[in-house]
């Protein structure tokens, strides 16, 4: 018998099935906790077995992280671009939204 709070020995193993996602879950968390400790804040995580994805508030902390263009659309009289840059292995992006007229969105 296992004492409480230890884990148990005869625990099944998570399977090589989940261990792709538990990998990127762990680089996520990782790449977020980070990106935070820089100002940058976190709007959404998606996980999945092929990697992780990272969604941010455009700050002016996301101005540090570099970042390519890699979206550019004009909707509404808004000019919205879309940024990633790779963090520890995960996409992490952000939209800088302006108005047309040249004040922030």
């Amino acid at each position: 018998m296992n004492k409480p709070g230890l884990p148990r020995i005869d625990a099944p193993s998570i399977g090589l099935a989940n261990q792709g996602v538990m990998d990127a879950l762990t680089r996520a968390k990782c790449a977020a906790v980070m990106l935070a400790r820089r100002g940058c804040k976190v709007k959404s995580i998606a996980v999945s077995a092929a990697g992780a994805q990272l969604t941010l508030k455009s700050t002016l902390a996301c101005r540090e992280l570099g970042g390519e263009q890699i979206c550019h659309a004009v909707c509404d009289g808004q000019d919205a671009r879309t940024y990633a840059v790779l963090v520890n292995g995960v996409i992490v992006q952000w939209t800088v939204r302006r108005m047309l007229d040249g004040s922030a969105a």
